[in-house]
């Protein structure tokens, strides 16, 4: 497995997701068609780090008010959904981070 990418529908939202990847020396590339890819190399990535990936693109999903992102583990997709707003409060009341 080369890298973990995530498919954005722009460069903005894209760089959005890259900061909140800080860490794990993401990568941007922009496609001619308007959408964009961020691109975690894989060297980098720890089983703990995959988790953060995970929740870190949901939670950018549920900030972004985007339906859903295409996110990649090599040559295999996935569709990723945003975190839920009742999941994201529970958390907050809790006193963990969202």
């Amino acid at each position: 497995m080369e890298s973990i990418r995530v498919e954005a529908p722009g460069l903005r939202a894209a760089l959005d997701l890259v900061r909140a990847l800080k860490g794990l020396h993401p990568n941007v590339t922009e496609h001619e068609e308007g959408h964009a890819e961020v691109e975690i190399p894989w060297y980098h990535v720890t089983s703990a780090d995959i988790t953060r990936v995970l929740n870190t693109t949901a939670n950018w999903l549920a900030d972004k008010d985007l339906p859903s992102a295409q996110i990649h583990f090599g040559e295999r997709g996935y569709t990723l959904l945003p975190e839920r707003d009742d999941l994201r409060r529970g958390r907050v009341e809790e006193g963990r981070a969202a």
